[in-house]
């Protein structure tokens, strides 16, 4: 792994652990080949009309915090922002909802970013079970991932062999190979697998990484547009 991922990791442990600034498992992404969405971090409501300006509509908002994992369940997500009022009034509704429902959660602001509409959601990810150790998951993501329960599991590390394995045990295979008349990139989602089982193995103070959604666009392309790291508090890691 790189010197990047050691000094996130390194100085995240030194703040404590648990989960990681969104934006720093956005740039471990990064870090591992894994293309992310365009998009960034914005201090104040200015800033992030100006990133959403930048990007170019539609965009999505979603509260940046520490301690907020699930964002959607206090009302820390907003998509479908058209224009710079979209942006505005999100950005009022965000901080409104979040203090409501997440009062002790310290916002640091929003990520902004480009919206991907009409394609596959993938979840790719891993975890520490307490029995088998460290394992890879891979299946259909975003809100399927937990009402369909389409996922499986591969122990980690994975080869490029078991990768293409763990992928088809599922029934997103079948959907990869005929995805709106052509196929998806089933490299990136290949590499991603294999960088993340190797992440887990590597880094024993992981406890926890998610890409969920992994997005086919209507293009085939794949793209992650949402990163969860978390690792062992310090005196477990």
């Amino acid at each position: 792994m790189t010197e990047t991922i050691q000094s996130i990791l390194r100085e995240h442990k030194e703040r404590g652990g648990g989960a990681l600034h969104e934006e720093a498992s956005r740039q471990i992404m990064r870090e591992l080949n894994i293309p992310v969405v365009p998009g960034g971090q914005a201090a104040d409501m200015a800033a992030a009309v100006e990133l959403a300006e930048e990007l170019g509509y539609p965009v999505v908002m979603k509260v940046l915090s520490r301690q907020i994992t699930h964002k959607t369940d206090v009302g820390g997500v907003k998509t479908d922002l058209l224009h710079r009022g979209d942006v505005k009034r999100a950005w009022r509704d965000i901080h409104c909802s979040v203090g409501q429902h997440a009062p002790a959660a310290e916002v640091e602001g929003v990520t902004v970013q480009k919206q991907l509409s009409g394609g596959l959601d993938l979840i790719v990810g891993g975890t520490r079970d307490d029995h088998f150790g460290a394992v890879v998951v891979f299946g259909l993501g975003g809100l399927y991932a937990e009402s369909l329960g389409e996922v499986a599991f591969r122990l980690a590390p994975l080869s490029k062999f078991e990768a293409d394995a763990l992928m088809r045990d599922t029934a997103v295979w079948t959907m990869l190979q005929s995805f709106r008349g052509g196929s998806a990139d089933i490299e990136v989602i290949r590499r991603s697998l294999v960088s993340v089982g190797r992440m887990l193995h590597e880094y024993p103070s992981v406890r926890e990484l998610e890409i969920n959604p992994l997005t086919v666009d209507r293009c085939g392309e794949v793209v992650a547009l949402d990163a969860l790291v978390v690792t062992y508090a310090m005196e477990n890691g």
